[in-house]
């Protein structure tokens, strides 16, 4: 370390850093373990909360060109436990969340209650990805029809989850259904099928479709 100079205020043991601090090796900052307490080390923006000394209280650059490299690594018995990498990753306990989970939501557009359709996809959705995602769908909406009528989520060809609607009902049935999965890199259709046509569906007010992506 070069320029560097190290303080230890004896009123609370915070170790100050003044100066450029240079590490090429590893630095053993204190010698004896610390406690849910009395952390190792600390830091602080500021000591006494005025407002004037808010700022920044740790900052971790990578001044080369590698992506990979992890600016922030957590170990705890041996194992990772939360590492940020210069690319944006976040990994936590092994797993790699690569973007911000984002929500998409589909309505049903289709006029008419039930609308004048052939059996199908209701409601679908084409979903690109960088990488591999956890994918979670939701679906509400109505249906109409006297006897029983089935629906599922495929994403892609996959089928993912069915739902039955009772047969002792000859008026509307709520249709609420979940699914969930792992979707590979590349554009996967997310689809909301109903096997017999013009029965389900109320337009966008009773039907919609929500699905929450986790990019990894």
């Amino acid at each position: 370390m070069t320029g560097a100079l190290f303080h230890v205020d004896p009123s609370n043991s915070n170790v100050n850093v003044t100066g450029n601090l240079n590490v090429t090796s590893l630095t053993t900052v204190a010698a004896q373990h610390g406690d849910i307490t009395n952390p190792m080390v600390h830091f602080r923006a500021n000591r006494d909360g005025a407002s004037n000394g808010d700022g920044n209280v740790l900052k971790l650059e990578n001044s080369g060109n590698r992506s990979d490299a992890e600016l922030l690594q957590c170990v705890s018995s041996g194992n990772d436990r939360f590492i940020v990498r210069a690319n944006g990753e976040l990994a936590i306990n092994g797993t790699t969340m690569s973007k911000a989970p984002r929500l998409i939501h589909i309505d049903d557009n289709v006029g008419g209650c039930p609308p004048t359709r052939a059996a199908g996809d209701i409601m679908s959705y084409s979903l690109v990805l960088s990488r591999p995602a956890y994918v979670y769908v939701s679906v509400t909406t109505i249906l109409n029809y006297s006897t029983r009528s089935d629906c599922q989520i495929y994403f892609g060809s996959t089928h993912i989850q069915s739902h039955l609607t009772a047969s002792d009902n000859t008026s509307w049935n709520p249709v609420c259904m979940t699914g969930g999965g792992t979707v590979p890199a590349g554009t996967t259709n997310i689809r909301f099928y109903s096997s017999r046509a013009n029965v389900v569906g109320c337009q966008g007010n009773w039907g919609g479709m929500q699905i929450l992506v986790f990019e990894t």
